[in-house]
């Protein structure tokens, strides 16, 4: 019996690449298309391979961009990563201690800052701008997301 996560997950991915101009998130700066949510999608599931984060592992999201921490929490749960948001004005000992707890595998936030203090304490950290990378050439693609579910069925 398949879980029912992993046929939303791929319902989701499915709607994802049959209409890539419809419009997915209408947010106060601007719209954006699937399109631009499937090239995230890609950009992070390359960076999750790469830090070899893998299912049910967890990732600390910090972020004050509405639509990186989505697209980076989204991104997660279709590889079978848990995300653990954090509030965007979480200080860092506030990040330091959930991360004690949470022990992520990666930790993703906005400033050099928060990822230093989280690297100090020994955690695998980045930037969300490095996370998200520059734009991928019109056409090219990284990996797709495994659409994997967490032994946690979350």
């Amino acid at each position: 019996m398949r879980h029912p996560t992993s046929d939303l997950s791929a319902a989701l991915w499915r709607a994802i690449k049959e209409h890539p101009e419809k419009a997915f998130w209408v947010g106060p700066d601007r719209d954006r298309p699937y399109r631009a949510l499937e090239a995230q999608i890609y950009e992070v599931t390359r960076l999750l391979g790469e830090a070899q984060v893998g299912v049910d592992d967890k990732v600390l999201i910090v972020s004050k961009d509405d639509w990186s921490a989505f697209s980076i929490w989204l991104s997660c749960l279709l590889n079978g990563a848990v995300p653990v948001m954090l509030a965007p004005d979480s200080a860092e000992g506030r990040i330091s201690s959930i991360a004690e707890r949470a022990q992520p595998s990666l930790i993703i936030a906005d400033t050099e800052e928060q990822a230093a203090s989280a690297a100090a304490l020994g955690f695998s950290a980045i930037t969300v701008s490095k996370a998200l990378g520059a734009p991928a050439e019109k056409g090219a693609k990284g990996p797709a997301p495994s659409l994997a579910t967490p032994a946690s069925g979350m």
